[in-house]
């Protein structure tokens, strides 16, 4: 039961917020996800001189993470420290990924069955690409009730660990079900790689479009969510480094 609740938890100018702790970002190896390429500065401030741009998907190493927090649009991170190449600097920490970034394009064939049957076929078939024996055919299970043969008693839960850090969880029952991703981050660097997978198709736009950002009594963004049943998202902030991101189908 605890898992199934947890599954269920359903650049322009930056301003300076003071009124949050920072995020630790872990170091570590990082992809960006920033559609037309991440800026990197000399000091974490969007005045410093521009040392260069880190080109979407790019893999960059992570240092550290603790400065002040800013906000760019709907996103709120932190400067963080990188490295590539020989060359170290400073950029938006929202921008930046544990996991790869998506493809920049989705296909006519995965929108289409978004639009179907639900929004999860997306984070399905990017699970593919990048770990071909993803599938809940493959996870351990953890649970499951009833035969699929009879379907409205059926329930299912698997798990399945595809790298230190992505954890897939896969729920089903017999009308609807949920793809959810367990990976090191936070709710906004989480936004904005779903952000990248979804801006290319126009079937699950509306998703961005009425997404709502749910803050905790400090005034701390600890959830978004979006839709409703197996056809929403939601992501959800576990601890200081790990967060949840599940997308959904249904008939």
């Amino acid at each position: 039961m605890r898992l199934l609740a947890l599954l269920f938890l359903a650049c322009s100018y930056a301003l300076p917020v003071l009124s949050q702790t920072p995020h630790v970002l872990s170091p570590g190896d990082y992809y960006v996800t920033a559609p037309s390429g991440l800026n990197v500065r000399a000091d974490p401030s969007p005045s410093a001189a521009k040392l260069g741009k880190l080109d979407y998907g790019a893999r960059v190493k992570v240092d550290y993470c603790a400065y002040e927090l800013i906000q760019v649009g709907k996103l709120e991170g932190w400067w963080a420290s990188v490295s590539f190449g020989e060359t170290a600097g400073f950029v938006f920490s929202a921008y930046l990924s544990s996991i790869p970034a998506p493809p920049a394009h989705v296909s006519a064939e995965a929108c289409q069955l978004a639009g179907e049957v639900g929004a999860a076929i997306l984070l399905d078939d990017y699970l593919k690409s990048h770990w071909p024996q993803a599938g809940a055919g493959m996870a351990e299970t953890l649970y499951s009730f009833g035969n699929p043969v009879d379907e409205e008693k059926f329930r299912s839960l698997a798990r399945q660990e595809l790298s230190p850090d992505l954890t897939v969880w896969y729920y089903s029952n017999y009308e609807e079900g949920r793809t959810t991703l367990t990976f090191r981050g936070d709710v906004f660097q989480a936004y904005a790689w779903l952000e990248a997978r979804l801006r290319s198709c126009p079937s699950a736009l509306h998703l961005l479009e009425d997404a709502h950002f749910l803050r905790n009594s400090a005034d701390k963004v600890t959830q978004i969510e979006s839709g409703d049943g197996g056809w929403g998202f939601s992501i959800v902030r576990l601890d200081d480094f790990r967060v949840q991101l599940g997308l959904g189908w249904g008939v």
